[in-house]
């Protein structure tokens, strides 16, 4: 691994050290397993896009429980998510089978491709921040998590004593200094499609160095769900 990852992600023990944080310290990961138990039962049934335990039980107790304090959250309505995914339902199995080590997120890549399609729906129902989350419930080996934090910022207090928030940090920073072509500024990074698009470029070739780790084999779970632990226990839980 180089250092040109963000999260702290320097070698293998490294990375073990920060998912163990996050399970240390995050007790709403229950929910997480609980929704996404959910929703992959759901997923099975033919109309899985029109079902009230997928809605109400899977995706928006995510959001009630990982994105509670986003104003998309307090305004969100089961039944119009239900016609989003109704509109989208397709698009979204079409790359039901994809892992991001197989996605294919060129220009005219189909999941690239899928991305710009549901996107638009999504943010304006969800945010970006929870857009990640109902996108990594429905498929979780494909679509990593993300919040403001892991986008731009990250706490430390040594910077500010009362922990002010500075946007001087976080993945966008990486992606600049890596060469990725960004059309936006920090602040404004991570609205558009186009932008988690390159994120997912940046996690695959994060994946590609993770995926040997001892840790990686160790948990039932995707990696790209373990990778999104430690970016969080990196800007999140390390520096409250």
């Amino acid at each position: 691994m180089t250092s040109t990852y963000p999260g702290g992600i320097e070698d293998c023990d490294r990375f073990r050290e920060l998912i163990e944080l996050f399970e240390d310290e995050e007790q709403r990961n229950y929910y997480y397993h609980k929704a996404l138990e959910t929703v992959q039962r759901e997923s099975e049934r033919p109309d899985w896009y029109h079902s009230d335990d997928l809605v109400f039980g899977g995706l928006m107790l995510l959001m009630y429980t990982w994105n509670f304090a986003a104003r998309e959250t307090k305004a969100m309505d089961g039944e119009e998510v239900k016609r989003i995914l109704d509109r989208h339902h397709e698009a979204i199995e079409s790359v039901q089978d994809r892992t991001l080590d197989d996605a294919d997120l060129s220009e005219t890549g189909d999941t690239r491709q899928v991305i710009q399609q549901v996107w638009g729906d999504l943010k304006d129902h969800f945010g970006q921040t929870g857009t990640s989350k109902v996108l990594s419930l429905l498929n979780p080996d494909l679509f990593v998590m993300w919040d403001e934090d892991i986008r731009t910022r990250r706490r430390r207090k040594q910077d500010d004593p009362k922990g002010t928030k500075r946007p001087d940090r976080g993945v966008y920073f990486y992606l600049k200094e890596a060469g990725y072509s960004l059309n936006t500024n920090s602040m404004d990074f991570g609205k558009t499609a186009e932008d988690y698009v390159i994120f997912l470029k940046y996690c695959k070739l994060m994946l590609e160095d993770i995926r040997p780790c001892p840790v990686v084999q160790e948990k039932e779970m995707p990696p790209t769900k373990l990778l999104d632990e430690a970016l969080y226990a990196f800007y999140k839980l390390e520096t409250e």
